[in-house]
């Protein structure tokens, strides 16, 4: 009878063991991380360089290449194939879909936009409107979670993506940097020079039409 309740106690102690303290299960992040087995054979870091943008390119790789791909184009089927299949479809039921594990998050129709490109970052007007979404809203799975300066160098790293290169972007020169070109202005005159081109040939076609009905033509000065 002693060994019969000294043996339920140990079981019942188990229990409680391993009901508090479950086997971890692996952790699917969207984001690959410094020496795991999410990156594709051939792709290696960039280099550490000494520009903010230079700094702003390897956070990049690390922490948003994942999701907006290797040149910026955005979570493409193109790019989602450049993984193992087991993370092809981010969107598919216990990977990052209708049932994320416990510690994953859902990541739904397998979307994130490109971020370097024609016609990207157009909502944004400046670098500012810019810092101020990814310092609040991204990474999409842990917002807010860099350090203002490595989001500093992010913008920097988009910045120079887009052709556009400043020595360091940050809160004092950051709204004086436009994302998207304005429309070139087309000045008056060149409106009118070309509509006085239109109303010449218009008054010589006519000219011309009139001459030959009649049949007065150009060569000759005769009637025919």
């Amino acid at each position: 009878m002693i060994l019969f309740f000294i043996g339920a106690a140990f079981l019942f102690c188990a229990h409680v063991a391993f009901a508090d303290n479950p086997t971890p299960r692996p952790t699917r992040l969207p984001t690959p991380l410094p020496g795991g087995n999410m990156f594709p054979a051939w792709m290696t870091p960039p280099a550490r360089g000494t520009t903010q943008a230079d700094a702003g390119a390897v956070i990049y790789y690390y922490r948003c290449m994942a999701c907006h791909g290797d040149k910026g184009q955005g979570l493409t089927t193109e790019w989602r194939a450049q993984w193992d299949v087991e993370h092809q479809n981010c969107a598919r039921s216990t990977c990052h879909g209708a049932r994320p594990p416990p510690e994953g998050f859902s990541f739904p129709k397998n979307f994130a936009p490109a971020l370097i490109g024609a016609n990207t970052l157009a909502k944004y007007e400046n670098a500012q409107a810019l810092f101020d979404f990814m310092s609040t809203r991204m990474p999409y799975q842990a917002p807010a979670s860099l350090s203002h300066q490595e989001y500093w160098q992010l913008v920097a790293f988009l910045l120079r993506q887009r052709g556009v290169n400043v020595a360091h972007i940050d809160a004092a020169n950051a709204s004086a940097v436009r994302l998207h070109q304005e429309a070139v202005a087309i000045p008056n005159w060149i409106f009118g020079l070309v509509a006085a081109g239109f109303l010449l040939m218009g008054l010589g076609g006519s000219w011309l039409v009139w001459r030959m009905k009649r049949g007065i033509y150009p060569d000759s000065g005769r009637r025919k």
